[in-house]
């Protein structure tokens, strides 16, 4: 919350944001727009307050590497490639009138695996007028070239861009004269099926997945499901990903099939009008077509009208078939989402936000109390906890709270009480489970008084946790295939010095295919930051006489530069520590002074074993270990071969009854003919010869790694 990101150009003559906590989604995927430079700044800006909570990944860069606005060698495909005889949604007299239509309307930067393009598309309205996000596109917008559907991760990727539109009739000379309003995600809600069109009528629906910021003053656009055809209208699109154009017809629609015998689709034939003659492009598809009342009754599927063949006709899949004849379920018709409460109505006016919905008053969730954004969790499942607020003027006495776990099904809990305008109270939610690793809670308010809320912008909150399930010792790692997923690197003073992985250096020798984890203090000046590495959380519960060994190697650069390593562990998910381990300097070092211009790196004897006592943990059943290192300017430090266990005995000779700690020792111990029992879980850190004549009898499961001559 408070944080900002912009992307923008290094001359700033483009600038994309700022995005806020508004533009998060629970699947954690963002986009932007291109930028039309061969590089691009992300500046991040984060307040004190949420100080170090911010994580940036770059997953994907989307490189258009050439015959970007070349004409003359590409397709056309952006800002001002649209054909000379469009005309601009703000001409007079087409535009005359039609500005509510005008602000319903979104270009779509649609991603289909490794492609990208353009679409059109439409805000539109329901019969409870909540504002629902709903956008009416075309289905094979969507097509992943094979005549499949994108996977959801395309959707969270396409770019809605809302008021992309020349202020007047006359095209802008740039595309920084044109407002840059977008969201980003959408989440699908009902399809045709067929992205070849080959059946049905090209029908997608999509809900964005960020509720649409005021001031970009979008409409909810009202529509017509009636099937008989229309005299007169106009269509609002972005023909070649270009500013938003409106062609208009005078005529009646026709009713034709696409691919197809039947009656899909509406097919209409442009005029020409006072300030050119309109058609449509690719870049047009999923766009609206709209009656002579505003309303829409279909959405373009396509067709052969172009700038030389003005008079060719388009095909708009007819709003009549979206409703219900793709399918009798929910996800193959508008029906159940556009008229929810089964009215039956057939026309629909259009709105402006804020929508007003049936009565009931204006609810909202405030903030998320527990678990606090970016926390870490001991319990599963756990109680969570939201503050309401009455964001309304009408008295709150009942609402329903809706909370989820990622993408889980949704619980629901009845409030019931009294709130008047702006007051608020802590809501303590019934216990929900949480996934192992990171994940999103989610948290909405509905019903407010039995009714619609009249404003759905402040219904929903979100936070990111984590709970990691403690895991049972012995636990070893050696580093040899990079720093495992289960362990945690956090940089918490956000300056690029964080442990990581050397593919080379490895305890007690070097060579290829081995490795050890390095934090490099000699290659950065930050002296006094620390950088933290977690291992995974431990169930001791049952354990007895736990150890912490692991193998390090450290070389001072002088007695003025040299650095620091701790060990804290934690019984309490982090709200209090204990510090076991501590050395620094000469205290730590493990080879003489390295003070020369050159990095240390440990030879084979420059290493050295540590042991820690974790007993005073055992019973705990939820005990995390963090190695710190605190920044002297001094020499890298490195660990290897970390290793958490007990010394329970898990091995034990049966005829005598005698435990052991390792196995090499019960082997030792024991004569040809006896049996080695296992009576407990244990893991070997090194290579063992097993002799011919001992009996193992290992009845839990126990994984071999055998080598024979």
């Amino acid at each position: 919350q408070g944080a900002t990101m912009h992307v923008y150009s290094p001359d700033h003559s483009e600038i994309l944001g700022g995005f806020g906590f508004h533009n998060n989604a629970a699947h954690g995927m963002f986009v932007t727009a291109l930028i039309h430079a061969p590089e691009s700044i992300l500046e991040y800006y984060e307040p004190l307050s949420v100080r170090n909570q911010g994580r940036i990944h770059i997953n994907e860069v989307n490189h258009a590497y050439r015959m970007v606005h070349q004409t003359t060698r590409s397709p056309q495909r952006d800002f001002g490639d649209s054909q000379d005889c469009e005309v601009n949604i703000n001409c007079s007299p087409e535009g005359n009138g039609k500005t509510e239509q005008r602000d319903a309307v979104a270009r779509i930067l649609v991603k289909a695996g490794d492609e990208t393009g353009w679409c059109s598309g439409t805000m539109i309205n329901n019969a409870r007028n909540d504002c629902k996000p709903y956008f009416l596109t075309a289905l094979h917008c969507a097509d992943t070239g094979t005549g499949d559907i994108i996977p959801q991760a395309d959707f969270n990727q396409w770019i809605f861009y809302f008021n992309y539109q020349a202020a007047g009739c006359t095209n802008p000379t740039n595309e920084s004269q044109v407002p840059n309003n977008t969201i980003t995600g959408a989440d699908i809600r009902a399809d045709s099926e067929d992205p070849n069109i080959d059946t049905g009528s090209d029908l997608l629906l999509l809900e964005l997945q960020s509720a649409v910021p005021a001031n970009y003053n979008v409409y909810y656009a009202g529509w017509n499901r009636s099937a008989s055809a229309t005299t007169g209208g106009f269509g609002i699109h972005h023909p070649a990903g270009d500013i938003k154009k409106i062609s208009t017809f005078s005529g009646t629609a026709t009713s034709v099939g696409w691919n197809q015998a039947g009656v899909t689709h509406w097919s209409v034939e442009w005029v020409s009008t006072a300030n050119g003659h309109g058609v449509t492009e690719g870049g047009s598809s999923g766009s609206a077509l709209f009656d002579n009342n505003g309303l829409v009754i279909g959405s373009l599927s396509g067709g052969s009208s172009f700038c030389e063949t003005p008079t060719d006709e388009d095909q708009y899949g007819k709003m009549s078939h979206h409703w219900d004849q793709n399918g009798n379920t929910a996800n193959r018709r508008l029906k159940d989402w556009l008229d929810p409460d089964n009215t039956g109505v057939m026309t629909l006016q259009g709105t402006y936000f804020p929508c007003q919905g049936a009565g009931g008053g204006d609810a909202g969730i405030a903030q998320i109390n527990f678990p606090a954004n970016g926390s870490n969790l001991c319990d599963n499942p756990f109680t969570p906890s939201v503050t309401l607020k009455n964001f309304g003027s009408d008295q709150l006495t009942t609402v329903t709270i809706q909370y989820q776990v990622n993408q889980s099904g949704l619980q629901s809990y009845a409030w019931n009480g009294s709130l008047s305008t702006d007051q608020t109270e802590i809501v303590m939610l019934p216990a929900i489970a949480a996934t192992s690793g990171a994940f999103t809670f989610k948290a909405f308010s509905t019903n407010p008084n039995d009714g619609m809320d009249s404003q759905t912008g402040n219904d929903a909150a979100e936070i990111m946790a984590q709970y990691h399930n403690s895991i049972n010792i012995p636990y070893t790692v050696n580093f040899a295939n990079g720093i495992p997923n289960e362990m945690r690197i956090v940089d918490p003073d956000d300056d690029a010095l964080e442990w990581m992985h050397s593919p080379t250096v490895n305890g007690f020798g070097t060579g290829t295919g081995v490795g050890s984890m390095i934090v490099d203090n000699f290659s950065n000046d930050l002296e006094g930051t620390m950088d933290f590495a977690y291992l995974p959380s431990f169930d001791l519960s049952v354990k007895e006489g736990t150890m912490l060994e692991f193998d390090v190697a450290y070389a001072r650069y002088n007695e003025t530069f040299f650095d620091q390593l701790k060990i804290l562990v934690s019984n309490d998910c982090g709200q209090t520590t204990e510090m076991v381990y501590h050395k620094s300097g000469s205290q730590l070092a493990t080879a003489p002074d390295d003070n020369s211009d050159n990095i240390f790196i440990p030879t084979a004897d420059e290493w050295r074993t540590e042991q820690v006592d974790l007993s005073m943990f055992d019973g705990d059943d939820h005990v995390t270990i963090c190695f710190v290192n605190q920044n002297g300017y001094g020499q890298p430090i490195y660990i290897d071969n970390i290793r958490v266990y007990d010394q329970s005995q898990p091995y034990q000779i049966l005829s005598s009854g005698i435990k052991y700690n390792t196995l090499m020792d019960a082997i030792s111990a024991a004569t040809m003919g006896e049996t080695i029992l296992l009576i407990d879980d244990a893991q070997e850190g090194a290579p063992i010869t097993l002799p011919v004549g001992i009996n193992f009898d290992f009845q839990s499961p126990f994984l071999f790694i055998v080598k024979t001559p």
